[in-house]
């Protein structure tokens, strides 16, 4: 047994209705192309070119047929030039121009349609219609995480594991760094929200929202320099550390801005940001 839930979201309605309006006004400048061409077509046969003319509102899906109007030009009956004779056969020939309309019809059957989707699922009676919804709207929440397993800058596609076992770590690893990456990625968000603060990397707009791998991009290049000597470090400096490493670090809190460099505290953060 199955239980079908159909919701409507009025933002996904909003969304779907300026498509809607777009094709509309698209499909309305290739009509009207496709009207001015068919007006320079000359008919011998007034049921020819009426019967042609109606077949224009096919594969149109949000216009139709408003008028067709005849006009009727006397030609030659042989294609001979100069003035014509007084006795010469003149024969009449049609052009036809066709005028378009909205089919308000259609476009509200199509809108009817719209904000619209169905959730299924075999649990009966022991979920409300509001907490399968969030149900389903949680699933989303995981799929993104997983997301990243795709992406380039992990470089996922470039391990090979045959072996079972090994599989298996690989993909406890990552399920582990997607939970970390998810966490951090919440407490950097909560932190910006209570903090009312922007975060600012230069090139892309201040937001209170960052995307972890935004966070990441800013502090792929930061290296620890050590300086040794007989085998023993003297002098250890962190290199290319950028303002709005600091300011994520800082956020994120001291436990996390002194593995970095134990003077970061004390470090004045300056961001300035140009559309």
């Amino acid at each position: 047994k199955q239980r079908w839930i159909v919701v409507y979201s009025s933002i996904a309605y909003r969304k779907e209705q300026k498509t809607i309006d777009n094709l509309i006004i698209k499909e309305a400048e290739k009509i009207n192309k496709r009207a001015w061409h068919f007006s320079n077509k000359e008919f011998e046969s007034k049921s020819d070119g009426l019967k042609e003319a109606n077949s224009l509102d096919k594969k149109i899906k949000y216009h139709s047929i408003k008028s067709v109007e005849v006009e009727t030009i006397m030609r030659r009956k042989t294609k001979s030039r100069g003035r014509p004779k007084k006795d010469e056969v003149m024969v009449e020939h049609y052009k036809f121009h066709v005028k378009f309309r909205l089919d308000v019809d259609a476009v509200e059957k199509e809108l009817k349609q719209k904000g619209r989707f169905i959730i299924a699922t075999n649990i009966i009676n022991d979920i409300s219609d509001e907490e399968c919804l969030i149900a389903y709207k949680d699933q989303q929440k995981v799929e993104r995480g997983f997301r990243f397993i795709k992406d380039p800058m992990f470089f996922v596609d470039g391990v090979y594991l045959k072996n079972e076992n090994r599989i298996m770590s690989m993909v406890m690893l990552m399920g582990i760094s997607l939970l970390v990456y998810s966490l951090l990625e919440k407490k950097l968000r909560y932190t910006f929200r209570q903090k009312d603060e922007l975060y600012v990397d230069g090139y892309r707009e201040p937001t209170k929202n960052p995307t972890m791998k935004r966070i990441l991009l800013a502090m792929e290049d930061i290296h620890l320099h050590c300086i040794s000597f007989k085998d023993e470090i003297v002098d250890e400096k962190i290199k290319n550390m950028r303002p709005e490493s600091l300011q994520a670090l800082k956020v994120l809190g001291p436990e996390y801005l002194e593995m970095y460099s134990d003077k970061g505290n004390d470090v004045e953060v300056t961001i300035s940001w140009k559309k």
